[in-house]
């Protein structure tokens, strides 16, 4: 009798006969596993910062056609300026139409995630007026010193002021108190149509908060309401997503046509250098003095030390450049410090959307700088409106790659200074953006750590209790 050879995987049926299969010299399974070679690396790194590469090269042929504009400059009629600047113009456009939806929408999905979670109501009203306080706090903080910098260092001036920037006619002085009521004013609208048709976007903001915390008041009633928001936060965020994708083909543009009718070309880049470099002082003053004082002051221990302990969260933040996409790292290593569990599932995901400390500061640095570029003096109450307006837009800034763009559209127009210069700002935008966003998440990792040092305090039972039956967190190595 024949021998039966068996049936594997490797064998097919044909009839009554089981023959093998023939084998490959290399499995399937064998050639997934196989190294990847550099070439495939080099693909996938370039596949995940795709956008990040092509902003970049938007960037250097924006100043490479600015500079030949420049150079036959005589021979470039003021309408093919017009022309290049057209593609700019339609994403300054597509950036204005996003800031309604952005903001409304992330402003109430933030508001009622704070009704989320194993808190009692008690202990949650604790930890969302102690995350406001600390939020609103140093966000403000942060632009009063991007305020003071520019102030002190004056970037937009450091050289002599270009002759062919469109003059703008400076508002009425206005004293500190009328700015002040002016604000308030702002915060409750008459037309809320109208406020957002003006970018008046203190009002949007004011009637979000109020409309997110009815949400949560009614209960299961609201639920509805509230799936129809976070179902439009993430159909907006998709959507800013299409739209950066054609910021590479805008910001070329915007930055072609400035720079091409520019009379000062080389002073231009040296203000924009000294501008660089105010930013980055205040990111460290705020990052290295204020935010460490404030840990120390309250926690009684080595702010370093807990940096040290987050190593991870800043690689991921400088190369992600998004503090939404450093959530999930930021979590697990600061819940890996001991901070509590229920603390960093509320403080760390408001703090993606509301607690931008880099992003309120880059705001208000950019604003003063151009209104300097163009020689214009902002009074005591133009100031104060600067501050306050980049505070609080800062609160719906997305935690994605260049949101800060969107909302730096509601400073300008606060104090009614050109959009087309934000394009300026983009020469540098791309590393600029990176060093806030890890200010922004170090500033939410402080913020659990101080309002965990509370809820320890008043809380003891229920720490103890999380700590026999949560997850043992072990620290991700950087």
């Amino acid at each position: 009798m024949a021998d039966v050879v068996p049936l594997d995987d490797n064998a097919e049926a044909s009839g009554f006969l089981v023959t093998p299969k023939p084998k490959t010299s290399v499995d399937d399974d064998q050639l997934d596993q196989r190294p990847a070679t550099r070439w495939e690396k080099l693909k996938a790194q370039a596949g995940q910062h795709l956008l990040l590469i092509l902003t970049i090269g938007g960037v250097v042929c924006g100043v490479i056609a600015g500079a030949i504009m420049q150079a036959v400059r005589s021979s470039v009629s003021d309408t093919a300026i017009t022309l290049v600047g057209f593609p700019g113009e339609l994403l300054l456009r597509m950036l204005k139409m996003l800031v309604l939806p952005l903001i409304s929408a992330s402003v109430i999905t933030g508001i009622t995630s704070l009704s989320q979670g194993p808190n009692s109501a008690q202990s949650t009203k604790r930890i969302i007026i102690r995350m406001l306080v600390y939020f609103l706090g140093t966000t403000l903080l942060a632009v009063v010193l991007g305020i003071v910098l520019t102030s002190v260092i004056q970037p937009g001036q450091f050289s002599t002021p270009a002759t062919d920037s469109k003059p703008i006619e400076p508002k009425q002085p206005t004293s500190a108190l009328d700015a002040i009521l002016n604000v308030f004013r702002s915060l409750v609208p008459e037309n809320l149509v109208a406020s957002a048709a003006n970018l008046d976007i203190l009002g949007i903001i004011t009637f979000s908060m109020v409309l997110g915390a009815t949400i949560v008041y009614m209960g299961p009633s609201g639920d509805p309401l509230l799936r129809l928001f976070e179902s439009l936060n993430e159909a907006v965020m998709k959507i800013v997503m299409m739209v950066m994708w054609f910021a590479p083909v805008g910001i070329m543009s915007l930055i072609a046509a400035r720079l091409g009718g520019s009379n000062d070309f080389v002073g231009l880049f040296r203000d924009l250098a000294m501008f660089g470099v105010t930013v980055l002082l205040g990111l460290s003053v705020h990052l290295f003095v204020l935010l460490p004082a404030i840990y120390f002051a309250v926690l009684r221990r080595n702010p370093f030390k807990f940096y040290i302990q987050l190593l991870q969260p800043i690689a991921t933040a400088f190369g992600t450049d998004s503090s939404a996409a450093t959530l999930p790292v930021s979590m697990k290593c600061v819940r890996a410090t001991g901070i509590s569990g229920r603390i960093v599932q509320v403080v760390l995901p408001l703090g993606v959307t509301l607690n931008m400390n880099g992003t309120a500061l880059y705001e208000a640095v950019a604003a003063l700088f151009v209104a300097q570029l163009h020689d214009v003096q902002l009074d005591v109450g133009q100031t104060i409106v600067v501050a306050l307006t980049s505070t609080l837009a800062a609160v719906g800034a997305a935690g994605i790659p260049e949101a800060g763009l969107i909302t730096m559209t509601i400073v300008f127009t606060a104090v009614d200074l050109p959009l087309t210069d934000i394009a300026l700002l983009f020469t540098i935008d791309w590393f600029l953006d990176r060093c806030r966003t890890v200010v922004n998440v170090l500033g939410d990792a402080v913020g659990a750590a101080i309002i965990d040092h509370y809820y320890r305090k008043e809380n003891p039972e229920a720490v103890d209790a999380e700590s026999d039956s949560v997850e043992t967190y072990q620290a991700i190595p950087p």
